[in-house]
């Protein structure tokens, strides 16, 4: 393949969901993922690096998929530590 360039953003991404192809496919997938993850994390910063250690000790993925815009923007608001509170009286 032609190299690539990444944003850091765009790495941590691609580590996060090599880590889950990591966990849930057959071994013959986890470890291109592991290979796909030394070789995208040997590219990055160590302060890039601890960023995406701490993304991946805090976020759990699951199987269930999110059904409406609503609680996409949720779940993104949370991931960014940014909390909304609304109350109706």
């Amino acid at each position: 393949m032609p190299p690539l360039s990444l944003t850091a953003d765009e790495a941590t991404v691609l580590l996060l969901g090599a880590g889950v192809m990591e966990k849930s496919f057959d071994a013959e997938y986890s470890t291109v993922a592991t290979g796909a993850a030394r070789k995208i994390a040997g590219a990055l910063t160590n302060s890039q690096r601890e960023k995406v250690q701490q993304l991946q000790q805090s976020i759990w993925f699951t199987a269930q998929s999110m059904d409406s815009q609503a609680e996409i923007e949720q779940l993104q608001l949370t991931l960014t530590g940014l909390f909304i509170s609304t109350t109706q009286f």
